[in-house]
């Protein structure tokens, strides 16, 4: 993932498993092993380097999505924005939503999530977050928690 100076788009895909009875997400967090290169310092530690978080609008096929067809990242939330740490991100707020939309039928089915990365721009800012991918060593992990 590359944040300055362009934006770049991830999609990412997890299992959202059926919830017990008469619970719901209290925690999701995204895990990653990742590491930044570039200058002047660290994204998490200028206001606005964020990733933007949203629902997929339509399914997606990892060998054939390409930039001009890739999901639109807002099927039935409002999205979700955290910093572009580079070892976990926060997804609560997106996953529950994912739920509801599902539970409402506004959505109708799973597609994962787009994320956009994004630098502030005109800061001098030049930097990569590179992450694993689920192919590599350490690949990133999904972790849910309800109640």
């Amino acid at each position: 993932m590359n944040y300055a100076p362009r934006n770049t788009r991830t999609l990412l895909m997890f299992p959202l498993p059926d919830l017990p009875l008469q619970c719901a997400i209290t925690k999701a967090t995204l895990k990653l092993h990742a590491s930044y290169s570039g200058t002047p310092r660290k994204p998490d530690q200028y206001p606005g380097a964020n990733v933007n978080v949203g629902v997929a609008s339509r399914s997606w096929n990892e060998s054939r999505v390409n930039w001009r067809n890739m999901p639109a990242g807002n099927a039935c939330d409002g999205a979700s924005q955290d910093f572009a740490r580079p070892d976990s991100w926060n997804l609560t707020g997106i996953v529950q939503s994912a739920y509801q939309c599902l539970d409402t039928g506004r959505l109708a089915t799973w597609n994962g999530l787009k994320v956009v990365g994004w630098s502030p721009a005109g800061r001098g800012a030049s930097w990569k977050l590179v992450a694993g991918s689920r192919e590599s060593e350490h690949p990133p992990v999904v972790e849910l928690a309800w109640g």
